[in-house]
């Protein structure tokens, strides 16, 4: 289990450690606006990743598409470009890149994404 001490004091729960260094550091926001966005991007993260674990050790050529990619891609196609205000370069992540390219390429959801209403997300 981490523990943080400050000023003589033992804390416990990495999440609650992260957010206090981050905040410390002037990396959590400087607004609970922003601070609920980096919530959300984090809390997303945490949900996702025991379901998603698997994905990243698979071959770019695997068929079946599960619920756990689809999340991935949502994550990576829609939700994290409109948060961040732009695309985020996966070359460096072959297993999420490949999961992404092989998604965007699948024809119905290809076909969705062509036709669906433009909104924000």
């Amino acid at each position: 289990m981490p523990l943080l001490y400050v000023d003589g004091k033992v804390f416990p729960q990495s999440n609650a450690i992260h957010r206090y260094v981050a905040s410390e550091l002037g990396f959590y926001g400087d607004t609970a606006l922003e601070r609920l966005e980096v919530d959300v991007i984090i809390e997303t993260g945490f949900e996702l990743s025991p379901k998603v674990a698997g994905i990243f050790a698979e071959s770019d050529d695997a068929k079946k598409i599960t619920l756990a990619d689809i999340g991935v891609f949502n994550m990576f196609f829609d939700f994290l470009p409109v948060v961040l205000g732009e695309q985020i370069d996966l070359s460096k992540f072959a297993g999420v890149k490949g999961v992404i390219d092989r998604l965007a390429a699948e024809p119905k959801i290809k076909n969705y994404i062509d036709t669906r209403p433009k909104t924000t997300m």
